[in-house]
Parts: structure tokens; C-alpha cells; sequence
């Protein structure tokens, strides 16, 4: 996805979304690949390298409350904090 431009972002179009389809699944078959046997034994994300000095990451920061009010239209009666 790197190495996408920025008009990449905006382009809806079937045979592009194919393609980031076929990429997706040519990454997944790789880690596979190399990592089939460790699943369910080993974890695949070192936490400590990742949040160094025991820094988890925050809780998810509230919803905008344009994105609130989306949420109520779509599903009335939804109790979003």
C-alpha cells in the first residue's frame, strides 16, 4: 500500500479493488507461509518492542458527533459513549 500515490485513495473503480484484493491475499499466503505452525503457540506481535517502557495504547478516542448522530440514523436506539 506504500507504494500507492494518493489519488490510489480515491479510486473505486472494480479492477483496482481486484487488485488490492489479489495483493491482500498474496500477503496472507505469505505470513502464512512463514508463520502456519506458530499459530495458536507463539504471538506474532512482540508488545514490549511495540509499546516500549510498558505504554499501552490509549482506549479509542470518542466518536465525532457527526459520527454519533450517523450512527443513531442508521441504528435507532443505539447507545454510543
Amino acid at each position: 500500500m506504500a507504494g500507492l500515490g494518493y489519488s490510489s485513495k480515491l479510486n473505486p473503480t472494480w479492477d483496482f479493488l481486484a487488485h488490492l484484493r489479489d495483493i491482500g491475499r498474496e500477503s496472507a499466503g505469505r505470513w502464512l507461509e512463514a508463520n502456519f505452525d506458530r499459530l495458536g503457540v507463539h504471538s506474532s506481535l512482540d508488545i514490549d518492542g511495540e509499546f516500549p517502557d510498558g505504554a499501552l495504547p490509549a482506549s479509542r478516542p470518542a466518536w465525532p458527533d457527526r459520527a454519533r448522530d450517523a450512527l443513531r440514523l442508521v441504528r435507532p436506539g443505539t447507545r454510543v459513549a
